[in-house]
């Protein structure tokens, strides 16, 4: 009889906790929101929420009903829980837009473990029905969070094998670890903060599904997981032949280090040599000594090691054949009149061609007499005029030179 008043006491005084509607009814204030996530494969900003803001006015029991999160008579929180790529809005039932990413402070952990009946080798048919990579089986991690200082009103959290088998989660993923996570499991000494998505597993409970990071309470975010660093380049010019000096410009960015920080090298055909050490300089130049499509490569590295290729091919053309040999220039004059006396003004004209130069660029210079000296200087004007101080035949020479 004892046992059974004590039970009593314990319905009644759960009872008591929830019964005040206009404690769950009243209108709650908006969460806050955009709180950064800490796990790199997710976009959305979260909303800062508590267990009992999901399971609204039910609340500590489960049910879809009252819950800001519910979408219809059937669902509520994101449409699918193993998505990839979960959308960082929803609209409930009320037509009002929410997150359904959230984030929920100071909760505890138990029944955490590997959820033998949820293993797999292949990616649900929402992301693809294909293998995981290395033909690898995983299986999704569940337990369950409620708040410090409670003793009802639960949610269920799961790292979902599909998240697995992206590497969104897991071992290498410091937000998202899967294994140390079952290390902080308690019965309310250990306090966690959680981030994931809202989903509703009808007809039986709310969960965070995907979670997607966790961390101990009062402490920084883990840093996000190393990615290897993002390499490119462009050259100039973009095509050229075997004197051609070609300059290549590698552009880097990395998850860590700052670009200029992070060392290239270079393989300029694409035969796995690489032809330069590493070196911050992001630019190069190279001429090739013969024709074809050369592969060009450039590889970067970050300070933990990761390493990622770019490759682009680059046309090399034969040289241009040499110019022909240069000829002398063609020359010839006529003048006017053809003949006078020693009082005429006899008028030159030259007339000049040259297999290299345009005839106005020729330069021309007269000897009057013929007599091996020159009586004008070079000069690309092809008139001339002379009056001869005596009478006899005179011989006239003109020069052009290209």
């Amino acid at each position: 009889m004892i046992l059974f008043a004590g039970l009593l006491v314990l319905a009644f005084a759960a009872y008591l906790n929830v019964a005040p509607s206009a404690a769950i009814d009243r209108p709650r204030p908006a969460a806050m929101s955009a709180l950064s996530s800490w796990n790199p494969n997710v976009t959305c900003a979260a909303d800062l929420v508590t267990i009992k803001d999901v399971l609204g006015s039910a609340y500590p029991h489960q049910s879809l009903s009252g819950s800001r999160y519910q979408h219809n008579a059937t669902s509520g929180g994101i449409p699918l829980e193993r998505s990839l790529s979960p959308p960082c809005t929803i609209t409930n039932i009320t037509g009002a837009v929410l997150s359904p990413f959230v984030q929920i402070n100071g909760v505890s952990l138990y029944g955490y473990g590997v959820k033998t009946t949820d293993c797999s080798g292949w990616y649900s048919k929402q992301n693809g029905g294909h293998r995981y990579p290395g033909n690898q089986t995983f299986c999704t991690d569940a337990g369950q969070i409620i708040t410090l200082g409670t003793t009802s009103g639960y949610m269920k959290i799961e790292i979902d094998r599909d998240w697995l088998g992206r590497g969104y989660c897991g071992p290498n993923v410091p937000s998202c670890n899967n294994e140390t996570l079952g290390q902080e499991q308690s019965n309310g000494s250990i306090s966690l903060d959680m981030q994931g998505f809202v989903f509703w597993e009808g007809p039986y409970h709310w969960e965070l599904h995907p979670l997607t990071a966790w961390k101990l309470s009062n402490s920084p975010p883990p840093p996000p997981p190393n990615s290897p660093p993002s390499v490119d380049f462009s050259w100039s010019p973009t095509s050229g032949n075997t004197s051609t000096v070609f300059s290549f410009t590698a552009q880097v960015s990395d998850d860590h280090d700052s670009p200029d920080s992070v060392p290239v090298r270079w393989d300029w055909t694409g035969d796995g040599t690489w032809d330069t050490g590493w070196s911050t300089t992001k630019t190069a130049s190279h001429t090739y000594s013969s024709a074809g499509n050369k592969t060009v490569v450039v590889q970067a590295i970050d300070s933990g090691g990761l390493t990622s290729n770019r490759s682009h091919q680059v046309q090399v053309t034969a040289p241009p054949p040499p110019p022909p040999p240069n000829n002398p220039p063609s020359v010839d004059f006529s003048w006017s009149p053809t003949s006078g006396d020693t009082g005429t003004v006899f008028t030159f004209t030259a007339t000049a061609s040259d297999d290299h130069d345009p005839p106005n660029t020729i330069q021309v210079r007269w000897d009057w007499t013929g007599d091996g000296t020159w009586d004008t200087s070079w000069s690309t004007t092809k008139t001339a005029t002379h009056t001869f101080s005596s009478a006899g035949n005179k011989t006239v020479f003109v020069q052009a030179v290209d």
